[in-house]
Formats: structure tokens, C-alpha cells, sequence
């Protein structure tokens, strides 16, 4: 409704200057607040720019604070729609949640009950509020209209001081033109006294209708008779409110729905006098009402209603279906009668959430008693919870689907990884077990032409025309030789199968099984198979051949488990994968065998030393790498001195074996030329380019005198050697570091130590300490505090340091020289 009606707005004006009401409101008011359980109550006189509290109960008024915006207020909002405001959570209502009595956490719960004149205008708000959210109840709206009728009485000159009942039927009567009301006299032999709008809502005139009950059932329509007299007798016996709902069929034979609410007074001796209501017209609402039913009835999703005591009030024929149950075996027994095991459930904690806390929940999850999966919506109120469900099992399903699809190639992109990182045939049958085992095959077997099985460490014979047996599986077979090679893929084909015992699953590792030696002709001593049990478990099996461009090298068996079936791309894609990868792992087994041969001969067999110092070395390729690589050592003896040179010459390949060997060369010759490590270092810097072709390398050069024990060292970008004295930590020679051979001319800076009888002195590449995704300065301490355990023997640190060491046989070649003089 709008505000700026002029009469309207000069009764609120009369009524804000008369003081005198609003003294007797603040006992109207007072008792709202009571009568609702609220902390706050208020009468609102709302005129057209502003509103003014007549009255309040719950807090104090000022001057300042009687006035304020009608744009800032809920009882505004309750004027301007015509209607009683009942709001349980002021955050969630959409008309009032933005305004500053909601925004600042001072009103979450309201309820305002509209004032009106004796001319039919409404001048404002009767309403209860605070700062807590509440559910109001039937009872407690009703009792707010009773007590605002009583305020509206105080408000209208003409009528100061009616009584509770007609005090209530004039309000309801004034609320609105539609708005009929009654009070039915028991006592007074059932006496109806109607009012205009109700006499004309039933097509009665008011000369023409006798006031008897007779007369006023003669107007409804027979078949609701009945329940109308149950709904009053009932009401009647208990003193309670009466509400129902019937059909007045009016002279022109048209059928009006008419809704009724009323409450039972009693007299003064207690007992049930009259009763005092209001009707209206409810034809469009129970229309509504009606389209709603179809529309929940032929709605796609299930809908069910649940009482607050969690018994089926109502079921739509989708909820029928989905629970194969008709809504007459439904309606009226409880949810955990008809579904026990949802106790402890997600459903059960849910459901009880929302209906204790009053706020909406959902939730998709997997529901036993109906083998599906569903989505649901749940709804409180006053009266339970309503379930919006639908079965969305297809749509998870095909969601699985997809989530396995990406596992798969997921998987499959790890093992093509792994797969092409694989330069040892054991790393592809255990990535063939990884991926197949036990997901996608109950077993698998691999058999591989003789050059690979020989890398296997297998003794075969001459035959290279046989493929090889290696077993690789969760449960083992007897496997004999595979056959001949294959030529193509043989089809899926099914067996009889049996169940095995259940200690039936003994396995091995993969590396185990494709390293053990001579093919098995029974299974494993875990478990013996007795004659008499048959053939092992076999289900429908796949073999392909591991081939290449250059011919097979293999072949795959594989045998579905239990349920599985066999994923034919998937296996012809990982075949070709594992095939590349096996004749990589042989080519690279070829060419570290070639390169390593040429390693060796450029490395010193033997030391060479002096009477009383130790020497020991070792040299380590790099296992990522079927390339020799350019990490050096020698030794020379010139003059009663030891002189030991450690170097790195960059990158891998038979070019960089070579330039170490030369480098290796010139560090002797120089040597023997009797030039310290100093001066040996700043002559290569100077001439290496006119002696050799190198790139980059660096070199670490150490001079030690026996007879003084004083060694001296000097480095161009090498790691400094590393000191162990007998009984104290370690330690790093502190000297000057010169650029690496290749870059530039240099001179080099030497520092001479002196050693205590027995001390250890280790050199090193950095092969020794480097180790990707870290600093050189954690490698560095790593091996120090590692040599501070090292065994006596000279032997034995050397072995020491490359076994306890976790970088070894990285990507890195390394050299290793220890020194010692006891």
C-alpha cells in the first residue's frame, strides 16, 4: 500500500501528538512482549518520511530515539505490504536483510501485526523483535493479532476500550475488504452473528439470514459438513483454535473455498462460551494449492514430506517410483520403520541437523537401502523437513567412468615416463607389473629373446629363435618356454577356470621373478601344487608381441582377474612402449659395455706411489649415462714428492674420455717437469688451448712431501680435498679456487698443510657430492660428516665413502683418490 494517503496520514499525525495514548499503550505493549517470549516490543506510527514509536517495551525512549527514517524500518515494510511481517532470520529475508536494524545484529527475529483505524487505515505496526533468530508459531501470530487489536482499539477515538473478542473482530474485520468475521454464540443457543464482508462471502443478506446454524450450513457444501462439525467439536472440547477449510455454494450455484480461523472463549466459569473468528475468501489459494499439487505430483525429482516426529506426511509419485512403495504404505509410518538402515547414516545426521538448527542442507552420497545414489535438498519448517531427491546414480556412474578414464591415462602417461627413463630390462617388467598389477590383470607373463634374457643375467642356450620365459606376476604359474616368436596378436579367449585356495596369492617381487635364475617348473616352496588339483587359475587371456621397428624382442601375456575385463588398447599401447623401452635397455647395454672399455684403458691401472703413503682409487660411470664420461685421476712421483691430480672434463661421450686422457697426460708431464700444483695449473690455463682442443675442465692438483708430511694443493674450479686427521672432525683444505682450464690464462694460488701421522685425504669429483634439487654446500657437509666414521684401513674409506654416500651413481660420473700416510 502506499503512505502518502492525506487521511491517512493526518490520524498518524493526530495520534503522534497525543501523549495521552501513548501512556495507556505501553501496558499493551508490555504484555506483547510477555504473551511472545520476546526481548523487545514496539508500537510504530509510520507516516510518510517518518516513523515514530509510540510505545516500546525492552529498551528506553528518547526524544531522539521515538523518530527515525521510514525507509530505515522492518514495521515500514510491514505497512507497505498490507500484511502481518513474520520473519524468523532477518539475514535470510529478502525485503528486509539490508536494513540498519538487521545489518548492526539488533533484530534477527520480528513479527509485526498491522494497526488499523475504525476507517480503515493503516496507521502502522504492532511488532516484537530480537536480536536472536526464532521460529514463530501459529499460537504466538495469533496471540500478536489479539494484542493488536486491542492497540488498534486505543488508536481509534471512537472506539477506546473494546473487549478481547470484539476488539479482535474489529481488527480482523478492518484488515482488509475480503476479510469477513463471526463469533458463534454456544450459550446462547448457536447464535451466528456475521458480519457484512462474511455474509457476503457465503452470498447471505443480512434481512434475509436468521442468524441460526441451520441457515448458515444450508449455504455449505454437504460433503464438508462433516469434517467442519468434527473440526469444531474438537476445538470446542479443548478450548483450542478452530481452523478449517470449506465450500459455500452461493445462490448462482457458483462453489467458493472458504478458509476459517477461530479460537474458543470460555466464560467465567471456564467453560467453552463462543467462538470468535475470521473467514476469507480462499478459492485462488487453494487453486494455487491445487496447480501446486499437480505440479509436485508430475515434477521430475521425488518429494516427500516428513513430520517433526519423522513419519511420512506426504510422497509425489516420483518418490513412489524411486522407493517401489505406494504412498498408502507410506504416509503415516516412520522413516526408520520403513528404511532402518539409514540409522547413522549421512542421511540420518543431515535430516537431524536441519531439523534442529532450522536451516536448509544438501547432500549427494550413496543410499544402501536403494542401491543409488542421490541428491537432496532438505527443507525445514514448523511442521518437519521437506526432500527434494533426485536419483542421480547414471550421472555418477558416468562420472566414475570418466575419473577411471583419467586414471587410466593417467597411468598410462607414468608408465610411458617411467618407460622411457627405463635403461634396464628388470625397470620394465616392474613397470609392467606396477601398471597391470593388480588393477587391470590378474597376472601377467613376459618372455624375451635371447640377448635380453642373457641381460637378465638368464642362462640359455644357442637357440635365438625362442623367446625366453620371465615370470611376472601377483599369483605364480608353471611356465614353460614361451614358443616361437610371435607374429601378431592372438584374440581374447576364454578357459575353464577354478577358485584357488585362499593361500593361492603368494607372490614376488617382479625384479625377484626376472632375475631368478633358471624358469621354475613348479610354483614357489610358499605353496606346492599337489597333483590332483588341476591346472592353475586362468581367465581370459591377450598376447601380443613386444615389437619394434626392428624386429621382436618379446611377448606379453595377460590374464584378466576376477571381473576385469581385458583393456585391449590400453595393452597394445603399453606392449609397443615396453618393447621400445627393452631394446633401449639392450642397445644401452651394448654401448656402456663399449664405453666403459674405453674408460678403463684411459685410467691408470695401477698408482703409483711412494714407500709408506697409501694410495687408493676408484672410478664410478654414471649409471643415467651408456657414455664414458670425463672424470680422471693420476699420480707421479717426482723426487721423493707424490703429486696427485683429480680432474672433471665437461660432458660425456668418447670425445670427453679422450680429452681426460690427454689432460691426464699433460698433468704428468708437467709434473715430471718438477712444477708445483701452482705453477702446473697456470701453465695448462696458458697453453692447454695450443696442446689439446678442450673445452672446459677443472682440476685439482696436490703435492705431498713424505719426509716433511706437508702437502700442498692448488685448484682451478675444482672441489678442495678433504682432510681427515685421526681423532678430529674433518675438514676442507681452505684454498683459493682459479678458474676452470679453458676459460682464460690464470695464476693459481697454492696453500700447503701440515699432516698429522695417519691422516686421510680424500679427492673428489663433484659427481661424489652433487645431487639434484639441492646445494653443493649440503653435498660438501654430507661427505664430511659422513668421513668423520669412516673404517682405519684406506681400503675401507674409499668403499666407505661411495657406499654412504646417496648421490652415488647418479647422473654424474665419479672419481675418487685417497691418500694416507701412517
Amino acid at each position: 500500500m502506499t503512505l502518502t494517503s492525506a487521511s491517512r496520514l493526518a490520524a498518524v499525525e493526530r495520534l503522534i501528538a497525543d501523549t495521552a495514548v501513548h501512556r495507556r499503550l505501553d501496558r499493551l505493549v508490555a504484555h506483547a512482549a510477555r504473551l511472545l517470549g520476546a526481548p523487545c516490543a514496539q508500537v510504530s506510527l509510520i507516516g510518510e518520511t517518518e516513523q515514530f514509536i509510540a510505545a516500546a517495551s525492552g529498551f528506553a525512549l528518547t526524544t531522539d530515539t521515538r523518530r527515525g527514517p521510514v525507509a530505515d524500518s522492518l514495521c515500514t515494510v510491514t505497512v507497505t505490504s498490507g500484511q502481518n511481517l513474520i520473519v524468523s532470520d532477518a539475514r535470510l529475508h529478502p525485503l528486509v536483510r539490508h536494513l540498519p536494524p538487521v545489518t548492526s545484529g539488533a533484530v534477527r527475529s520480528y513479527a509485526g501485526a498491522l494497526l488499523i483505524d475504525g476507517d480503515h487505515h493503516v496507521l502502522g505496526s504492532l511488532c516484537v523483535f530480537g536480536p536472536d533468530s526464532r521460529d514463530w508459531s501459529d499460537q504466538q501470530i495469533e496471540q500478536l493479532d489479539d494484542v493488536a487489536g486491542l492497540v488498534s482499539a486505543e488508536l481509534d477515538a471512537n472506539e477506546p476500550s473494546l473487549p478481547t473478542e470484539l476488539g479482535l473482530r474489529a481488527n480482523a474485520a478492518a484488515g482488509a475488504a475480503e476479510l469477513g468475521s463471526f463469533l458463534y454464540d454456544f450459550a446462547g443457543g448457536g447464535r451466528l452473528d456475521l458480519d457484512e464482508q462474511m455474509l457476503a462471502l457465503h452470498g447471505l443478506r443480512a434481512d434475509s439470514f436468521d442468524g441460526t446454524r441451520a441457515a448458515f450450513e444450508a449455504v455449505m457444501h454437504p460433503d464438508d459438513l462433516a469434517h467442519v462439525g468434527v473440526a469444531l467439536a474438537q476445538a470446542r472440547a479443548g478450548l483450542a483454535e478452530v481452523i478449517t477449510e470449506y465450500r459455500a455454494v452461493l445462490p448462482d450455484g457458483q462453489r467458493r473455498w472458504i478458509r476459517v480461523r477461530g479460537r474458543v472463549m470460555p466464560d467465567l466459569r471456564g467453560q467453552p462460551s463462543h467462538v470468535v473468528g475470521t473467514a476469507y475468501d480462499a478459492s485462488t489459494e487453494r487453486n494455487l494449492r491445487d496447480e501446486l499439487s499437480r505440479l509436485m505430483e508430475t515434477m521430475p525429482a521425488g518429494l516427500v514430506r516428513l513430520d517433526q516426529d519423522w513419519r511420512f506426511s506426504y510422497v509425489n509419485a516420483v518418490a513412489e517410483r524411486i522407493y517401489d512403495r505406494s504412498r498408502a504404505d507410506l504416509v503415516g509410518q516412520g522413516v526408520f520403520d520403513v528404511f532402518p538402515d539409514m540409522r547413522g547414516t549421512v542421511f540420518d545426521e543431515v535430516y537431524a541437523e536441519a531439523m534442529s538448527s532450522g536451516e536448509p542442507r544438501t547432500l549427494e552420497a550413496y543410499f544402501q537401502p536403494l542401491a543409488s545414489h542421490f541428491e537432496v535438498a532438505v527443507w525445514p519448517d514448523d511442521a518437519g523437513l521437506t526432500l527434494f531427491f533426485l536419483d542421480v546414480t547414471a550421472r555418477k556412474d558416468a562420472q566414475d567412468a570418466l575419473e577411471v578414464e583419467r586414471w587410466r591415462l593417467a597411468r598410462m602417461a607414468d608408465a610411458g615416463e617411467r618407460l622411457s627413463r627405463s635403461l634396464q630390462p628388470t625397470e620394465v617388467l616392474e613397470v609392467l607389473s606396477d601398471v597391470l598389477l593388480p588393477d587391470l590383470a590378474g597376472s601377467i607373463r613376459v618372455a624375451v629373446t635371447q640377448p635380453i634374457a642373457e641381460l637378465l643375467g638368464r642362462t640359455v642356450g644357442a637357440d635365438s629363435d625362442r623367446l625366453h620365459p620371465v615370470r611376472v606376476g601377483r599369483r605364480e604359474t608353471d611356465v614353460g618356454v614361451a614358443g616361437r616368436l610371435v607374429p601378431g596378436i592372438q584374440r581374447p579367449r576364454r578357459h575353464s577356470s577354478r577358485v584357488p585356495p585362499a593361500d593361492a596369492s603368494a607372490s614376488s617381487s617382479p625384479a625377484e621373478e626376472a632375475t631368478g635364475g633358471e624358469v621354475p617348473r613348479q610354483r614357489s616352496a610358499t605353496r606346492r601344487r599337489e597333483p590332483d588339483e588341476g591346472p592353475p587359475e586362468v581367465g581370459p587371456q591377450m598376447t601380443l608381441p613386444l615389437m619394434t621397428p626392428n624386429g621382436v624382442v618379446g611377448s606379453l601375456t595377460v590374464t584378466a582377474g576376477e571381473h576385469r575385463p581385458l583393456d585391449e588398447v590400453l595393452l597394445r599401447d603399453l606392449a609397443g612402449r615396453a618393447a621400445v623401452a627393452l631394446e633401449n635397455a639392450l642397445t644401452f647395454a651394448r654401448q656402456h659395455r663399449a664405453a666403459m672399455v674405453l674408460q678403463r684403458a684411459l685410467l691408470p691401472r695401477v698408482a703409483p706411489g711412494l714407500p709408506g703413503v697409501l694410495v687408493a682409487t676408484r672410478y664410478l660411470p654414471a649409471a643415467e649415462q651408456a657414455l664414458a664420461g670425463g672424470d680422471f685421476f693420476k699420480t707421479v712421483t717426482v723426487d721423493g714428492r707424490l703429486v696427485c691430480a683429480l680432474g672433471d672434463v665437461m660432458g660425456h661421450g668418447t670425445a670427453s674420455a679422450a680429452r681426460a686422457g690427454q689432460l691426464h697426460g699433460l698433468v704428468a708431464v708437467l709434473a715430471l717437469q718438477g712444477f708445483g700444483p701452482g705453477e702446473l695449473l697456470g701453465h695448462l690455463s696458458r697453453g692447454v688451448h695450443q696442446m689439446m682442443d678442450l673445452d672446459l675442465a677443472t682440476l685439482l692438483v696436490c703435492s705431498y712431501d713424505p719426509s716433511t708430511r706437508q702437502l700442498t694443493a692448488a685448484t682451478a674450479g675444482h672441489p678442495p680435498p678433504l682432510i681427515a686427521p685421526l681423532d678430529e672432525q674433518p675438514f676442507y683444505l681452505d684454498v683459493d679456487p682459479g678458474p676452470p682450464i679453458g676459460v682464460a690464462a690464470a695464476d693459481f694460488v697454492e696453500r700447503t698443510v701440515d699432516l698429522a701421522q695417519g691422516s686421510v685425504v680424500v679427492l673428489f669429483s663433484d659427481g661424489l657430492v652433487e645431487r639434484r634439487g639441492e646445494s653443493l654446500t649440503t653435498g660438501l657437509e654430507r661427505l664430511r660428516a659422513g668421513l668423520a666414521g669412516a673404517p682405519l684401513s684406506l681400503e675401507g674409506v674409499a668403499d666407505h665413502v661411495l657406499e654412504h654416500n646417496p648421490t652415488v651413481r647418479g647422473s654424474d660420473d665419479i672419481a675418487l683418490l685417497v691418500l694416507s700416510h701412517p
